[in-house]
């Protein structure tokens, strides 16, 4: 479902930008080229994820975490390197057709990213609208969504007037509410205390559950403790885990993806199951 082949990802500092500002590449360089400058954000990095199944980025910070789920959701362009998402090659389709692919991506941000002058129920149903939803369909899906992360009564509500938990859940219905076959998060308990954490990790396994591919970059290794995951390790911008585990992708990967001179790392299926914003 998801490969990433030999990826790099190099930030280049414009001229004279203030130090830590980043610039990122307009277009995708061909195989085998890197950008000549810059500091590598990530270096070679291989791996494939099954549909289905449930994964942490783990890492320090400044592992490159979030530049790996930036590239995923084709919100940045690779230096170098191939990705591919359900036979899509990400890294040469225009904005345009990406747009549509985000479709199938719901995203989770640690800071939330609401809409402070609208509506809990507004906030959720944004990616809709954006879609050019029906009115009916609009209401039937966010109703379902805020329902699924125990926000029933609070659709009316202000985003201000709400908690920490209560925020970050908001961001959760509003990344599922297009019944998105992939589930990125950002450190999403980063601001949250532990009790908090466990509530908002347990709503991931609920979507997970139901057949959608969850992917959660955190530096909490508190959330790997309850429950094996797969989990693929970030340090300074390289891949490193437990150990390699066989391709078990049984032929899904992309026939044109060219074969990788590096690890594979492959997280174990979790079966399919009825749609979860119904």
């Amino acid at each position: 479902m998801i490969c990433f082949d030999n990826v790099s990802k190099i930030y280049s500092a414009s001229p004279g930008a203030v130090s830590g500002a980043i610039v990122s590449a307009k277009k995708p360089l061909r195989r085998g080229k890197v950008a000549s400058s810059g500091k590598p954000a990530l270096s070679n990095i291989s791996f494939s994820l099954q549909q289905g199944s449930f994964n942490f980025i783990t890492g320090h910070s400044g592992a490159g975490k979030s530049t790996l789920l930036r590239l995923l959701a084709g919100l940045e362009r690779p230096s170098s390197g191939e990705i591919y998402f359900e036979n899509n090659a990400l890294h040469l389709l225009k904005d345009s057709r990406l747009t549509g692919i985000r479709e199938n991506m719901g995203i989770v941000f640690q800071d939330n990213q609401l809409l402070y002058d609208r509506s809990v129920f507004d906030n959720v149903a944004l990616p809709l609208i954006i879609s050019r939803r029906r009115k009916r369909e609009i209401i039937d899906r966010v109703t379902a969504a805020l329902k699924r992360v125990g926000l029933a009564d609070r659709a009316d509500a202000m985003p201000e007037v709400l908690s920490g938990g209560e925020q970050q859940r908001v961001g959760i219905a509003r990344a599922v509410v297009n019944r998105p076959r992939v589930l990125l998060a950002d450190e999403p308990t980063g601001n949250l205390d532990p009790g908090m954490s466990h509530d908002i990790l347990r709503l991931f396994r609920h979507f997970n559950a139901a057949g959608v591919t969850v992917i959660i970059a955190t530096h909490d290794l508190t959330l790997l403790e309850t429950r094996h995951h797969n989990r693929l390790v970030l340090k300074n911008g390289q891949l490193h885990s437990g150990g390699p585990v066989p391709d078990q992708t049984n032929g899904q990967r992309p026939a044109n993806a060219a074969a990788s001179t590096t690890t594979q790392w492959v997280a174990e299926p979790v079966n399919g199951a009825p749609d979860y914003v119904d």
